[in-house]
């Protein structure tokens, strides 16, 4: 996102186009005007954080109150148990059978702890929720030089990343296939509900891209009488103007 923002800075420097202001009213002589450039990259920013963060303290919760075995479990744990009480998937992959009494002889209690902790993925609800919204940002933000199949093999490839890092947690042993998909699924649900609907890419769209508008009709979700959009206002002599590009 920042990649993409500093680029598009960079062309309108060089192709500069009529451009609108984010007019910033702190008290009656205090006004600061904030540039498009700013205010993309505070907005993406904060809101992408937030989605991040709250994806990150529903999978620990999830973990924590629901959790899982992990398919390596018995091998972490090294249990005391009976040979029947096992049921054997694989030279990699075997689990206890529901309803055993076994105590870990392993020690070290973060680690068996962590064993226990499969569902949902961590992994995969992270990086749905990181690459979901990149997909969505790009579909965007890229849209504006009409560059094509280049975005749309971009967005693919960040999928086939997505889905390629859930694999391997899989593959290695970390977690069950249901507990990617679950992962999978709320990190790209998180990712959906904070674009759309906490940054709300299309209430915003004349703001963003390509920044070619001289005002803004809309209004953001902070006091409206402290905030007005528009041209400078050269009429107000006594107003103390910072501007931010």
């Amino acid at each position: 996102m920042w990649i993409t923002e500093f680029c598009k800075r960079s062309y309108f420097t060089w192709y500069p186009r009529r451009t609108f202001i984010t007019r910033l009213e702190l008290s009656e002589t205090h006004v600061v005007y904030i540039s498009p450039f700013v205010r993309n990259l505070y907005m993406l920013t904060v809101i992408f954080f937030y989605g991040y963060l709250a994806t990150w303290v529903l999978t620990e919760i999830a973990k924590n109150f629901v959790g899982e075995l992990r398919p390596h479990f018995r091998a972490v744990c090294n249990p005391t148990y009976n040979c029947s009480a096992v049921t054997s998937l694989n030279q990699f992959n075997s689990y206890l059978q529901y309803g055993i009494d076994y105590t870990c002889q392993n020690t070290d209690v973060t680690a068996v702890r962590e064993a226990r902790r499969s569902f949902f993925s961590g992994h995969a609800s992270s990086i749905f929720f990181g690459l979901t919204w990149l997909i969505m940002y790009i579909h965007v933000s890229w849209s504006w030089r009409h560059l094509g199949i280049l975005s749309n093999l971009f967005q693919v490839g960040l999928a086939i990343l997505a889905f390629y890092i859930g694999y391997s947690r899989i593959s290695d042993y970390q977690h069950h296939w249901q507990d990617i998909l679950a992962g999978g699924i709320f990190g790209s649900f998180i990712a959906f509900f904070t674009f759309k609907f906490i940054l709300n890419w299309h209430h915003y769209s004349t703001q963003f891209l390509p920044y070619t508008v001289s005002h803004l009709p809309r209004t953001l979700p902070i006091n409206q009488r402290n905030i007005n959009y528009g041209q400078m206002n050269p009429h107000n002599e006594h107003e103390q103007i910072h501007y931010y590009f």
